[in-house]
């Protein structure tokens, strides 16, 4: 019985020793608790290597698991469920599956085989959601969607017509680059994007060898001494992810970025000024914005480093945005309010800044928040300027253990559509309290419960050094 009382912290130790089928028949049905425990450990299964569980273990799990590979032996256990959680799949020497994964959420696909299929893979579709596939069958390039951003095939196909090669963080030589240019007289379609490690001293001379009409380059200065970037890219531009950007001003005026869907800020600012001038405009489609800047000076200045216009990105939904200023008196403390004022359909937003919920000017309908941390006083504010908000991931609890509930309950009693709320295990606590923090948690989740009738449904999940709260 003592078995029974173990934390939850200490039978996960125990979970990492064994198989799961070994955790499915050893601790499955003994409680509630033992039950929830497995379902939010067993994220994973490989029904390939000595899997000794049954088909009734596999139906109890098919709800929760997100990651699977199987072969053709055991693929009659599982062929009949949906698996709603399911992320990424490996089947090993399976080539006819139907229609069975046409209903899933894929976002990772591998069919492998050791031996000779009576059918090629050129008979097997891929999902749509599919965002990765690898295979070493055979495949026909035209099987391939515009979704996916990572492949490792074959092709059957006698001639490319089009090849997409990217090089990141490479010494920039002219060998490799006399090779880039003739891969793009050979190919009828030779997209290509480098990030080049360039010695301030040759600059100069590799500029002129990118002088090319086929080509087009940035530059993305970094804080290593005597060392700068060149980003140098096929035209036209092809790809959907732009990195090293400062301004609009430092690219090819006559180049069209209408390609681009998720751009990456510089992370080396410095003392250079970065501007977002006429980037709603040169970069329309952009769904997500990366900017995560370093910026550098006098601590009393009131100097702008971060230049915004008035523009209106109206397809971004993702913004993350991190910025670490010594000066207390500049204004790029504005700069993220701003910019949440010219995206009017945000949904996600990560950042450790909180000025943005000061004022009452509106905000877009962020469902999904990533902050810091977060205290008592900063619960209020979410809950008034966010009332979309759905989902919030915290990196630091700035509160006492004993006092958790009084953070995560508000969300979910004032939040109608709240889900979920997460931070790390052990929250950032550092006091002299030896109290284990589960046993906090544990507790926290007894109050939240009894707040309001209308929370009797939340429920707490461990997984990946993290504590979730979220309403079932």
């Amino acid at each position: 019985m003592l078995f029974m009382k173990l934390p939850n912290e200490i039978i996960y130790h125990i979970f990492d020793f064994l198989k799961s089928s070994d955790i499915l028949q050893s601790f499955s049905h003994l409680n509630h608790r033992y039950d929830n425990l497995i379902q939010s450990y067993i994220k994973y299964l490989d029904l390939t290597n000595g899997w000794n569980g049954n088909q009734q273990d596999l139906q109890w799990l098919s709800k929760t698991i997100q990651k699977l590979k199987i072969n053709r032996f055991n693929f009659y256990l599982i062929n009949n469920y949906q698996l709603p959680q399911l992320q990424s799949l490996y089947l090993d020497n399976i080539f006819v599956y139907g229609d069975w994964i046409s209903k899933m959420n894929l976002k990772s696909l591998t069919l492998w085989s050791n031996e000779i299929p009576s059918c090629y893979a050129a008979d097997i579709t891929i999902p749509e959601t599919v965002v990765r596939f690898s295979t070493n069958l055979p495949i026909d390039l035209n099987l391939l969607h515009t979704n996916l951003i990572d492949l490792n095939i074959k092709i059957t196909s006698n001639i490319l017509k089009t090849v997409s090669l990217q090089l990141y963080f490479i010494k920039f030589n002219e060998e490799l680059w006399s090779t880039i240019e003739r891969y793009k007289n050979i190919y009828n379609h030779f997209n290509f994007y480098g990030l080049f490690i360039v010695e301030i001293e040759i600059i100069e001379k590799v500029q002129k060898l990118s002088k090319n009409t086929n080509f087009a380059y940035h530059i993305e200065r970094t804080q290593i001494n005597n060392t700068i970037y060149i980003h140098i890219y096929s035209l036209p531009f092809y790809f959907d992810k732009f990195y090293g950007f400062t301004s609009c001003s430092e690219l090819n005026p006559n180049v069209s970025f209408s390609s681009v869907r998720h751009l990456y800020f510089t992370e080396t600012c410095g003392t250079y000024k970065i501007s977002f001038e006429s980037l709603a405009k040169r970069m329309s489609n952009l769904i997500s914005i990366n900017c995560n800047i370093n910026i550098e000076h006098d601590y009393n200045t009131t100097e702008q480093i971060i230049i915004v216009d008035k523009d209106i990105f109206y397809h971004v939904r993702s913004l993350h945005f991190t910025m670490r200023c010594n000066s207390k008196t500049c204004r790029c403390r504005e700069v993220l309010c701003h910019l949440l004022n010219q995206m009017p359909y945000l949904e996600y937003l990560n950042t450790s800044e909180v000025e943005f919920l000061s004022g009452n000017y509106s905000l877009p309908p962020i469902k999904e928040l990533i902050q810091g941390d977060c205290d008592v006083q900063l619960v209020n504010l979410l809950i008034k300027r966010l009332p979309y908000l759905t989902t919030l991931s915290i990196g630091y609890l700035r509160t006492n253990p004993d006092h958790m509930s009084e953070i995560v309950g508000p969300f979910f009693i004032n939040l109608p559509l709240f889900k979920s709320i997460s931070f790390p295990y052990g929250g950032g606590w550092c006091g002299n309290d030896t109290t284990p923090y589960g046993k906090y948690i544990q507790e926290a989740l007894k109050l939240i419960q009894n707040m309001n009738n209308s929370l009797s449904n939340v429920q707490l999940d461990w997984y990946n050094g993290k504590a979730t709260f979220y309403r079932q």
